[in-house]
């Protein structure tokens, strides 16, 4: 379907409707602003489909376990909202990341009214001591 500079989508037919999948990532150093235009140009282009997007924008909230929010956290948090979305993360979850005494959770799963209630709540498959992200599962 599309392949920008953040983020990667692919519609696959679903039953009798398309889903389309988008995964983003956005480093806490680069320009923020551009993985949300790419974010939004995606879910206009599917207006009425269902919709699941897996990413790391490296933001705060306490929406998805963080204990502060911060200004990247807020602006996910508003598109969202803006965008009727609903975010999967579960508030009990295990951090995706740590390093030292921090723990974070920059991975989101967001998706929109149709498809969110197909998830359940998801958990840490593995955690591999070398690499500072958990792998999650439904």
């Amino acid at each position: 379907m599309a392949s920008e500079t953040f983020t990667v989508a692919i519609k696959l037919q679903t039953g009798q409707n398309p889903t389309t999948f988008n995964s983003a990532y956005n480093s806490p150093h680069t320009n923020f602003q551009e993985t949300l235009l790419e974010l939004q140009e995606i879910i206009t282009s599917v207006r009425d489909e269902s919709i699941i997007i897996g990413a790391d924008l490296n933001g705060h909230h306490t929406m998805w376990v963080y204990r502060d929010i911060d200004s990247r956290g807020e602006r996910i948090f508003e598109f969202h909202l803006a965008k009727t979305l609903f975010i999967a993360n579960s508030p009990d979850a295990p951090s995706a990341f740590e390093r030292g005494i921090f723990k974070g959770w920059p991975d989101l799963t967001i998706s929109s009214q149709g498809i969110i209630s197909k998830f359940v709540k998801w958990q840490e498959l593995s955690h591999d001591p070398t690499d500072n992200h958990s792998v999650a599962r439904k």
